[in-house]
């Protein structure tokens, strides 16, 4: 008899607690962090003609906004923060004119900054490799640059730098920008 009612002592205890936890599973959340490979739009680099014998010049400042919250409803989630973001690509294109090339430009190169002013510039490129037949600046320099630091309110500011190299520049030259960050996002209840 004893045995029996240790028995149905387990028993009872064993449906309470399954009971419990299928109850709580519903209000129980996880959090997973999720990385996302974020293609920015290209942005159209509207430049003022280079003056020959001009030193290093800016071509382009301007703001990129990350769409947290659109990435975010992706994974059906409502709130989350970013942790990390990586600048894994970012390249100048000439599309126009289509006889020309990027033979007037030695250099260039990106720095980041987490507002307008560029007072605390981070360099993102120490490198630039120009391809004069596929008309493309390659401002990777063989590293990801994290720009988290930088990030307020989900954008930050990026200036594109070139040197010219005495050439006269083809006027007007269509150019845009091309870049990818990965970021690395923490849901939040």
């Amino acid at each position: 008899m004893k045995i029996r009612s240790i028995y149905s002592l387990s028993l009872f205890s064993a449906i309470v607690l399954s009971i419990f936890f299928l109850q709580s599973c519903g209000k129980r959340t996880q959090v997973v962090t999720f990385f996302f490979f974020y293609n920015q739009p290209n942005t159209v680099i509207n430049y003022s003609p280079i003056i020959p014998g001009s030193t290093e010049v800016t071509i382009y400042t301007g703001k990129f906004k990350i769409p947290l919250d659109s990435l975010l409803r992706t994974k059906n989630c409502s709130h989350g923060k970013i942790e990390q973001a990586l600048l894994k690509k970012l390249a100048i294109v000439m599309t126009g004119p289509t006889d020309s090339t990027l033979n007037w430009i030695s250099s260039a190169r990106i720095i980041a900054c987490s507002d307008s002013s560029f007072t605390q510039p981070f360099p993102c490129t120490s490198y630039s490799r120009i391809d004069l037949k596929n008309k493309t600046i390659d401002l990777e320099g063989g590293g990801y640059y994290d720009l988290t630091s930088l990030i307020q309110n989900e954008s930050y500011f990026l200036k594109v730098l070139a040197t010219p190299n005495g050439k006269v520049s083809p006027y007007p030259v269509k150019l845009y920008l091309s870049s990818m960050v990965q970021l690395m996002v923490e849901p939040l209840p």
